[in-house]
């Protein structure tokens, strides 16, 4: 289980640089990133991989919090952030897939 998790984070924090270097390129006219490929499904594919991972970093981070040590309905600070990126991702990947769903 733990070589899961450390792979979740890792594809997690790989997606995240990706799409930031993909946003970054496709902003300016130094690269032109749209040549790589059909930018809208590279940034749906990119974005629906960092709402997975952060989905399933943060039940895994849920699930293996210690009852003992923290009160009923209280979040640690990984957990907020996972369930952040989570929230924004998915609701900015499934605009994005319906987006490109329609224009194909």
């Amino acid at each position: 289980m733990d070589l899961i998790f450390r792979c979740l984070t890792i594809t997690f924090w790989l997606s995240v640089a990706a799409t930031l270097t993909w946003l970054s390129l496709s902003s300016t006219r130094l690269g032109d990133a749209s040549s790589i490929g059909n930018s809208q499904t590279v940034f749906t594919l990119l974005t629906v991989t960092i709402a997975t991972c952060s989905g399933l970093i943060l039940w895994c981070e849920w699930r293996n919090d210690p009852a003992d040590q923290s009160e009923y309905g209280e979040w640690t600070n990984k957990q907020l952030f996972y369930a952040i990126v989570f929230a924004i991702s998915f609701f900015v990947g499934f605009i994005s897939l319906v987006s490109w769903y329609f224009s194909a």
